[in-house]
């Protein structure tokens, strides 16, 4: 039977060795299992394995599935299925993200600002990626890797395990709990996250009345008369909310 009882802390530890030529062999300390590994083709590779691209988004989706399993069996579920798959397309001339969904909800398209596409370009260029349509290499396993490998140093550091429970997946219910807490518009929240039936949508205002139950709606308002004046209400947290005869009103919770 598995173990079931939880480790307080835990340490993995591999060796890579370079196989002379473009690839090598991954030893893991912990398991004792070995993976080879390989530049791809279009890296100037032989590909005769997986990328190192490949392995880590390999760990990401692995540690999705064994975060799910452990759910599982502590909850004393009994799953019939479980994928794990996501595509994304990013326009760099309209500053713009397309949302790909698998689980059949709506796809969306998203406006991103310059800073962000800044940081977007950059990854694109340390990562050699030639497909003016991508960001990250041809698969993107290994964001899984660097996600897991995060969460557990934040988690040793602070000393608390409660950090080890966050998903991938909790980013997007934490966001859409807080858009839902800002703009109090289900309908709104609907949209923003594919979803076909405001019926999936009712869960994140459940979680926003658990979350600030003892919170007020009172509200700091703000004008802004021009550019530099707007910019610096939304340095300071606050929201455009209208306008009115060429006066930009701003608001921000109490």
């Amino acid at each position: 039977m598995a173990k079931t009882t939880d480790p307080e802390h835990l340490v993995f530890e591999v060796n890579s060795n370079w196989d002379g030529e473009t690839g090598g062999k991954i030893a893991a300390k912990h398991s004792g299992y070995e993976v080879k590994f390989d530049t791809p083709t279009d890296w100037g590779g032989n590909s005769r394995a997986l990328c190192p691209d490949e392995l880590f988004m390999s760990s990401v989706a692995g540690c999705i599935t064994t975060t799910f399993c452990y759910f599982c069996r502590k909850m004393k579920f009994q799953p019939i299925e479980f994928k794990l798959q996501a595509a994304g397309n990013v326009d760099f001339v309209q500053k713009s993200v397309w949302v790909t969904p698998e689980k059949g909800s709506n796809p969306r398209v998203f406006s991103i600002s310059d800073n962000l596409m800044k940081m977007l370009l950059n990854i694109k260029e340390r990562n050699n990626v030639i497909d003016k349509n991508r960001v990250f290499a041809k698969r993107l396993r290994h964001i899984r890797r660097q996600f897991e490998f995060v969460r557990k140093k934040q988690a040793y550091k602070l000393q608390n395990d409660r950090i080890l429970r966050i998903m991938l997946k909790t980013f997007r219910a934490w966001k859409a709990t807080m858009l839902y807490h800002e703009t109090k518009d289900p309908w709104y929240v609907m949209e923003f996250l594919g979803h076909k039936s405001l019926q999936h949508t009712k869960k994140y205002v459940v979680l926003e009345a658990a979350v600030f139950k003892n919170g007020s709606d009172a509200f700091v308002s703000k004008v802004a008369t021009d550019f530099d004046e707007a910019r610096e209400l939304i340095e300071l947290g606050f929201d455009y909310v209208h306008e009115i005869n060429g006066l930009y009103l701003y608001r921000k919770r109490k």
